[in-house]
């Protein structure tokens, strides 16, 4: 799922602006992330590779029933991780090695047509292993495996901090520090506006050195404990507590836990432990969820698991057996209502939390899921599952939550495995990013 190579010079291939088709709304009342008023994070779009604070990739905005096909770009690009929406309607790809010889390795987008207003290869191909990170200024964060960088929406380099190891997407802090942790177990706190370090990097794993390898980025996307990535997902955060929560696989350990820390504000700021549970057997197969209320965590190991876990103390409540070892994050809802990634064979499920175990609310044998679900207000879900009959080509499926029916389905691709994460903007467009296949875009049917 990553990968690797370097670069460096500046290319802003055509500094224009788009329109904004509606632009965030900080009066809204649905504020789909708990996000306060300083959070760093825009009120609309999706600003992070699962959408919000959480990895919830949900959110309280309706969603249209159906969509339309409308572009598709970056043709031939590897592309491992969801594409983000900026406040502005811009949408940002990072992506790998070029055969071709491109230097870019991060995309600026239109997000109603797909042309490109501007790409940087001023980041390296390691950036392939996380979505740019955007703030609620619309500037863009984006970390290779020798800095982070950061960028203007018009594609202005603002800055770069070197970091060891190469991040797995960025978050923020509640105080709007831009917050991460390197494929190899270091926790970065930098200010946003100067990439400036708020406190000294904290180290999961003292000693740990780091020598750039190809086998790093396939050992983060498999999640495998005890190989060259401790640290495979990206994090989630509580806004309200400060504290958050990440996969760690130990060396030498069978067992990857799932980790919880707290970001304490101060001067300095300070990072301290909260406990951790080496619940996740054969490694970690996606980030950590953080439930709607707070109160629960749900994630994957790569034994065909899904377990919710309690935020205050780390044990385990349940664990469900999906039948299948998906190959991402599950879609969490505000109501409790989770769509587990897709993997091999793996029928589309619909799970609800009941608190001592998860129960079924439906199941399509007749879909096979093959990448990460949204879920759009209380009724909306996008999903994308596998041509019929076939080994390759993909399908976009609007569906009803409560039944599973589906209202809309459009073609995607017909030689792609799988889609690597679905995004939607505030408007109701649709991104779906193949690995080798590049970016193709759905808009909203009028309703």
């Amino acid at each position: 799922m990553k990968k690797r190579f370097l670069l460096a010079a500046a290319c802003l291939a055509a500094l224009q602006v788009p329109i904004l088709s509606a632009g965030c709304d900080s009066d809204r009342d649905d504020k789909s992330s708990d996000l306060s008023e300083r959070s760093a994070y825009p009120d609309c779009g999706w600003p992070v590779i699962h959408h919000d604070n959480r990895n919830s990739d949900s959110s309280d905005t309706p969603g249209p029933a159906g969509v339309s096909p409308a572009f598709h770009a970056l043709q031939g690009k590897l592309i491992a991780a969801a594409a983000t929406v900026g406040p502005e309607g811009n949408v940002y790809v990072g992506v790998g090695l070029d055969i071709g010889g491109d230097p870019c390795h991060l995309y600026a987008l239109d997000g109603t047509t797909g042309d490109i207003l501007w790409c940087s290869d001023l980041v390296n191909d390691s950036a392939i292993a996380s979505s740019p990170t955007i703030d609620r200024d619309g500037n863009v964060y984006l970390g290779d495996n020798r800095a982070m960088h950061s960028f203007t929406s018009q594609g202005v380099h603002r800055w770069q901090t070197p970091v060891v190891g190469f991040p797995l997407s960025a978050q923020f802090t509640p105080e709007g520090h831009l917050f991460f942790i390197t494929h190899i177990g270091r926790i970065y706190v930098l200010r946003r506006d100067t990439g400036e370090p708020v406190t000294e990097p904290y180290e999961l794993l003292p000693g740990v050195s780091y020598e750039p390898s190809f086998l790093d980025y396939l050992d983060c996307g498999s999640g495998s404990s005890g190989g060259r990535c401790p640290c495979a997902n990206t994090p989630s955060i509580d806004l309200q507590s400060g504290a958050f929560y990440f996969t760690l696989s130990r060396p030498g350990e069978g067992l990857t836990s799932l980790v919880a820390m707290r970001y304490v504000p101060g001067d300095p700021p300070s990072i301290e432990p909260l406990w951790e549970n080496k619940a996740l057997e054969g490694g970690s197969a996606s980030s950590p969820d953080i439930s709607g209320d707070g109160l629960r965590l749900y994630v994957n190991d790569n034994a065909n698991h899904l377990l919710a876990l309690s935020a205050e103390d780390g044990s385990t409540l349940w664990s469900f057996d999906l039948g299948f070892n998906p190959l991402g994050s599950a879609c969490t809802s505000r109501s409790g209502v989770i769509l587990p990634t897709g993997g091999f064979d793996s029928p589309l499920v619909a799970l609800r939390d009941a608190g001592e175990h998860a129960e079924i609310l439906w199941k399509r044998t007749d879909l096979e899921s093959r990448g990460i679900a949204v879920q759009r207000g209380a009724d909306r879900a996008y999903v994308v599952v596998a041509q019929a009959g076939r080994l390759l080509g993909l399908r976009l499926h609007v569906l009803d939550i409560a039944t599973g029916q589906s209202l809309d389905e459009e073609i995607v691709s017909a030689t792609e495995f799988a889609s690597v994460g679905t995004s939607m903007s505030e408007e109701g467009w649709v991104y779906v990013p193949g690995f080798s296949g590049g970016v193709w875009g759905f808009e909203p049917d009028p309703d």
